[in-house]
């Protein structure tokens, strides 16, 4: 993760008077959709550049761009970057104009010169939302524009190409329409994309676990054939989405006779990075309710020569920043695990960086002839962290090994180093053990069966890990959950997040839609993966939940408010079943008499009343809190609890937080 620019305070105002509606872009210009009445009618987009065979093809998207740039000027956002690796550059410039229409320009423009089939823009539909509907080429097209049947073609055929000025794809519930300031020839195929994602073996990046997604790809050309040194091409054109908007009532059953593990409460990340994170940690350790921490151990700088005793030697800032933070968490009673993200040049082995592998991942290996020293180096900070500091960590980490940012391990060597680190530390009279993942996403689920099946690794693990970046699933969360339950230990979300990108384009930090999808991805892995604590990347400046700084005030922002709500939880309050099914509602649910109850409801979508049943039958009222666009952790009017039901309106685009019975 690295440092983001701090949003002036004005952006603040700028971004609280924006309705949670319209089109909404990621920060490197990919629609994710439109929004209307607070649903997302879905779509996606990209630039692509193939070569003229079509053999290969260079495209935005996340982590294949470079140079990227996100602002926002009250209805028009705009996006910048570079196709990493292609030479070709774009911007893109998207206004809401109506209530559910975005006026699009996007020009690209070559660094070089390109031999390419053509430069082409593609929106994605899925599928699923169409697979009962038409498609129509509109206006004067070169052959009659009669309805196509979506269901007539395979997957991987093309439906039709037509010159004409619009296309339009309609289902009984959704609509999407393009329309052209003059005639394209535009191509309609039924695609299904297998979509890969990766992890590091044998110092490879080797896919894993395809998955299969079916869509409707609609693109057309922004010009043909190759371009030359400096040339600009152009396309501008209008999208329009309509459908039905989901408003029925929900109705959700809360089991309290199955209670699961606690839940402590929302954490965070402490790596020091800037002089500025001192006064961003103060801010929100004043301000939030912060139940667990992670610190950095910057072993490089603890032992930089391998033949000197680092305990003897006079501390360098990075190592003294780190063990001040590790005491601050510990003075205030705040359990923590502590990572490190590289060891010293004398320790690493032959550098196996491959051209696969993404930009900025080092993906190096430990010599194994120096593991033993490093387990003494590991031990020798330990110990003065905790002799001279008063601090122990619960746990120790390699950030993100499974990846290799920037120490790679397999499986086995995972479990290998928890066995081996966790005995030697075990040995120095420390309690601190080790993580068990640390991954760097919800999808290598199975970085950790090794250690997991193997019973020598279970009494050095303190808990299992893994970080929330890159869209993970409900189905993901769980094993991580189940995991933890197996070995009896806590589950964590060691880095809370959903971009690992966004410093490039930390102004997307202010997009209602990125705080929403954040706090969604939290409330999954509270209902999912039954974690302990969510440890939010970070509390400090590097992708702040606050704005101002640099000589001004800070300011707590959206995201901010959704953490301190969801530290509305009572501390180690057991985690309930909440029953139900609830498109675009997400939700989580903890308590017991002992504690008192809290329950948070996410709603995504549009404006609808909720019933929720089987709440204690001492329960009379539950006070309400409310974040939206217009308010922060705003307490409203107590609801009545009437024979273990209440009844209650979740706003559009908002995060609901009931509790009471304490």
């Amino acid at each position: 993760m690295r440092l983001q620019w701090i949003l002036p305070a004005v952006a603040v105002a700028l971004f609280a008077a924006r309705a949670f509606a319209g089109a909404e872009c990621d920060g490197w210009g990919e629609f994710r959709g439109i929004r209307i009445d607070g649903e997302l009618i879905p779509f996606s987009t990209s630039l692509h550049a193939p070569s003229p065979d079509w053999k290969q093809d260079a495209f935005s998207a996340t982590q294949t761009i470079s140079n990227t740039r996100f602002t926002r000027n009250g209805d028009t956002q705009t996006s910048t970057a570079s196709i990493a690796n292609n030479g070709l550059s774009y911007t893109q410039l998207v206004q809401d104009t109506a209530p559910g229409v975005a006026r699009v320009t996007i020009t690209a423009t070559a660094n070089r010169n390109l031999y390419l089939a053509g430069t082409y823009y593609f929106v994605n539909v899925p599928f699923s939302a169409y697979s009962g509907g038409t498609v129509q080429f509109l206006g004067n097209a070169t052959t009659p524009a009669n309805p196509i049947d979506l269901n007539e073609r395979p997957f991987g055929e093309t439906y039709a190409t037509r010159k004409a000025p619009g296309i339009l794809l309609a289902s009984p519930t959704r609509k999407i329409e393009l329309d052209f300031d003059a005639p394209v020839e535009i191509v309609i195929k039924k695609d299904a994309l297998i979509e890969t994602d990766y992890a590091m073996q044998d110092g490879l990046r080797l896919p894993v676990e395809p998955k299969k997604r079916e869509l409707i790809a609609i693109y057309f050309p922004l010009a043909t054939g190759n371009l030359t040194q400096g040339q600009s091409v152009k396309a501008t054109f209008t999208i329009k989405a309509s459908g039905t908007i989901d408003k029925t009532p929900v109705q959700f059953a809360l089991d309290t006779a199955h209670p699961g593990p606690a839940f402590d409460g929302i954490g965070g990340n402490f790596r020091i990075q800037s002089p500025q994170d001192t006064a961003h940690i103060q801010y929100n350790m004043d301000n939030l309710r912060v139940a667990w921490g992670r610190v950095e151990m910057p072993l490089a700088q603890w032992q930089p020569n391998e033949n000197a005793d680092p305990a003897s030697q006079p501390l360098a800032d990075g190592p003294r920043q780190a063990m001040e933070m590790a005491r601050t968490l510990a003075q205030k009673n705040i359990p923590f695990v502590i990572s490190s993200w590289s060891v010293p040049n004398w320790a690493y082995g032959p550098s196996q960086r491959k051209a696969d592998q993404p930009g900025g991942i080092q993906a190096r290996r430990i010599n194994p002839e120096k593991m033993q020293a490093i387990y003494k180096s590991i031990g020798s900070y330990l110990t003065y962290l905790k002799k001279n500091y008063n601090a122990e960590p619960l746990a120790f980490s390699f950030n993100e090994s499974d990846l290799g940012i920037n120490i790679l391990f397999t499986p086995q060597e995972h479990a290998e180093l928890i066995k081996g680190l966790g005995a030697y530390l075990q040995s120095q009279g420390l309690k601190t053990r080790l993580l068990l993942g640390d991954a760097c996403s919800p999808h290598p689920v199975k970085f950790i069966d090794a250690a997991l099946n193997d019973p020598e690794c279970s009494k050095y693990i303190a808990a299992v890990s893994f970080h929330s970046w890159h869209d993970g699933t409900p189905e993901e969360f769980a094993v991580w959950g189940q995991a933890a339950r197996k070995l009896n230990v806590p589950l964590i979300c060691g880095e809370g997040g959903t971009d690992a990108d966004a410093y490039r384009y930390a102004i997307i930090f202010q997009e209602p839609w990125f705080a929403m999808n954040e706090l969604e991805t939290y409330v999954q892995i509270m209902q999912y993966g039954q974690a302990t604590s969510i440890l939010h990347w970070q509390l400090t400046q590097d992708y702040s939940v606050l704005t101002g700084g640099r000589g001004g005030p800070l300011q707590p922002t959206r995201r901010f408010f959704h953490l301190k709500q969801l530290g509305l939880t009572p501390a180690g309050a057991p985690f309930l079943p909440l029953a139900g099914e609830a498109p675009n509602i997400t939700r989580a649910a903890y308590g017991g008499a002992a504690k008192g109850y809290a329950i948070h409801l996410v709603n995504n979508g549009a404006t609808r009343d909720a019933t929720i049943t089987g709440l204690p039958a001492t329960l009379n009222e539950l006070r309400v809190f409310v974040t939206d666009a217009k308010r922060q952790m705003a307490e409203i009017n107590k609801v009545a609890v009437a024979d273990g039901t209440v009844h209650i309106t979740l706003d559009q685009g908002s995060l609901t937080t009931l509790t009471g019975g304490k």
